[in-house]
This record gives C-alpha cells, structure tokens and sequence, in this order.
C-alpha cells in the first residue's frame, strides 16, 4: 500500500520516472 501511494505521487510529478521504477520493483517482486 506504502509503495503504490508513492508511487502516485511520484507519478503525479514524473510519469516517466515513477513508470519505469514502479516496472523495477515489479521485477524485484517476481524474483522473491
């Protein structure tokens, strides 16, 4: 919950960024 409300903010300020951070840690995720 922590992580997606972040990742609205970031994403309200950089889309770009906060897209390809939110793809990362859905990598890290997959892994464990």
């Amino acid at each position: 919950e922590t992580i997606h409300a972040i990742y609205k903010q970031k994403r309200s300020h950089i889309p770009g960024f906060s897209f390809s951070t939110y793809k990362e840690l859905q990598q890290l995720f997959k892994i464990s």
